[in-house]
């Protein structure tokens, strides 16, 4: 690899802001028998993974300013091999692309039973995942980082750092953001993964509707499977879990299918749960409802406390016939609340519903609030007379 002073500059200062376990707790004794190490490569792979992901980000930075990915390990076969490949790298910059606006699907699977659905504010995204499963959520990246938008998210069978005893029964999945730095999605991958990558199987997949690709094979941090989306312009997703051999390995691609990308305009939003109220996805109304709390309010009334979204989910399913909502969602013009100028809103119309008292017809404005980077539903105002 050819130096360049001020990518290390920038890899340095990533890395020194990756949180690393002790060292005499990932580091194997002299004397450690080969078992025992294995049982500490889980908790390593942490360090490792988030190594591997900032390197990735820094080939991108400085492929963004030289025009060509720089190898990390001896090149593995091309992606052209694949039905999803992308032509060879040259020598010429790459555009700056726009990505594939997102396409609609239906309503989102239900969640597990055991299952619980979780906003990651840094991540810009809400998934779900086993309840009892260990979740460390992501961090904006400290200072004006280049290399990574956000620190690693973290989902887990057991504690980050512990020693299992059979990894093959475990799972470790880990999530963060890059900058695009103006590059498409398979742009961002020949440069920055599948140089570092052998035996590299590659197939293409979704994220919310997003083009991605999920890609098998043994990297400089072992055998892991990843999944990148370009979330839009300027965010790329990274996922990935380990190790590949796991038993739980399904629990990865169903976190990946129920993944909702958060809104990050009000019109974003208005679009958004309007489809969703429209579809009665119910996975994705519970995405969009606010974090810190949804509430109803009443027209001409006193509104309800506020709920959790799975909370605010329950309360609106006991309020329809059949669990179907039959709702028509005005998503523009978008106003301001007359009772709130900070939290724009819009209007629906439900029909067959039970808010206070069944009607055939009725109003609900539908007021939207900010949360971070974000904007949720924050409020359903209930009862108001059809115009």
């Amino acid at each position: 690899m050819s130096s360049d002073p001020e990518l290390e500059r920038r890899l340095t200062r990533a890395l020194d802001a990756v949180p690393l376990p002790p060292p005499e707790r990932w580091t194997a004794p002299a004397h450690t028998g080969g078992g025992n190490l294995m049982r500490r490569i889980f908790w390593v792979s942490a360090a490792a993974a988030v190594l591997l992901l900032a390197i990735v980000a820094a080939v991108q930075l400085g492929a963004s300013r030289r025009g060509q990915g720089q190898v990390l390990a001896p090149p593995t076969p091309s992606l052209s091999s694949s039905p999803t490949a992308s032509p060879e790298p040259t020598n010429t910059p790459t555009p700056t692309t726009t990505p594939t606006p997102p396409v609609a699907s239906g309503p989102l699977p239900a969640k597990c039973s055991g299952c619980v659905r979780r906003h990651d504010l840094a991540l810009g995204i809400s998934f779900a995942a086993p309840s009892d499963w260990f979740y460390t959520p992501a961090e904006p990246a400290s200072g004006r980082s280049q290399v990574v938008l956000t620190s690693t998210a973290r989902v887990s069978t057991v504690p980050i750092p512990t020693s299992p005893p059979n990894l093959d029964k475990e799972l470790l999945i880990e999530m963060l953001l890059v900058p695009s730095n103006g590059k498409d999605l398979d742009t961002v991958i020949r440069d920055g993964i599948q140089v570092s990558s052998t035996g590299l199987t590659i197939e293409r997949v979704q994220v919310d509707g997003r083009d991605a690709r999920r890609m098998t094979g043994s990297f400089q941090n072992g055998h892991r499977v990843y999944v990148i989306a370009m979330l839009d312009a300027d965010r790329v997703f990274i996922a990935e879990a380990y190790p590949a051999t796991s038993e739980r390995l399904s629990i990865f691609d169903d976190l990946i299918k129920s993944i909702v990308v958060l809104p990050r305009s009000t019109e974003q939003a208005a679009d958004a749960l309007g489809g969703a109220l429209e579809s009665s996805d119910w996975e994705r109304i519970e995405a969009l409802m606010r974090p810190s709390g949804w509430n109803a309010g009443f027209y001409r009334s006193e509104g309800s406390p506020n709920m959790t979204p799975a909370q605010g989910v329950q309360w609106l399913r006991s309020r329809d016939d059949d669990g179907t909502l039959d709702v028509t969602v005005q998503r523009r013009p978008i106003s301001q609340s007359a009772e709130n100028p900070s939290r724009p809103e819009t209007f629906s119309i439900w029909r067959n519903f039970t808010a206070m008292s069944p009607l055939p017809q009725q109003r609900v404005e539908l007021i939207f609030a900010k949360q971070g980077d974000n904007w949720f539903w924050q409020t359903g105002v209930f009862g108001g007379p059809v115009q």
